[in-house]
């Protein structure tokens, strides 16, 4: 997940939000797990940076998680997305951690959604707006 700062024209720290997949490294950076969760975070890093350098047609399109408003499925799916691959295992203790963890997640879930519900939407400030719209990115250019 990539933390982003808004500015003010001094400099400082005005609001925060965030952009990305989420990821929790439990183990060493060194160990075959930890390779696999900081492969993942070297991607969506790639991303970002192919969409920024190179434009939207540089990258694949974004298939999941495109809700145009708060939706409790995808705060479900934050918290319960690979359940069913530990369930499948049949260890019973994977059953219990996950039946004993389920109704805390839910909760969390639930509090997502409401807090997804109760949230401003971000707006650009007006002069961001200017400088990205097309009119300005051509505008002084040679032909």
């Amino acid at each position: 997940m990539v933390r982003c700062l808004v500015l003010d024209d001094n400099g400082m720290v005005t609001d925060t939000f965030s952009v990305g997949t989420r990821v929790v490294l439990s183990c060493e950076e060194s160990s075959a797990a930890g390779q696999e969760i900081m492969n993942v975070l070297y991607q969506d890093f790639e991303f970002y940076r192919r969409f920024m350098q190179e434009g939207p047609a540089s990258v694949p399109p974004v298939t999941e998680f495109l809700p145009k408003g708060a939706s409790l499925r995808n705060s479900l799916r934050l918290n319960f997305d690979g359940t069913s691959d530990l369930l499948s295992s049949g260890n019973p203790l994977v059953w219990l951690v996950v039946a004993v963890g389920s109704l805390p997640a839910f909760a969390q879930s639930l509090l997502h959604w409401l807090a997804q519900l109760t949230c401003r939407e971000p707006v650009w400030p007006d002069n961001i707006k200017r400088a990205c719209s097309a009119e300005a990115s051509t505008t002084g250019l040679p032909a």
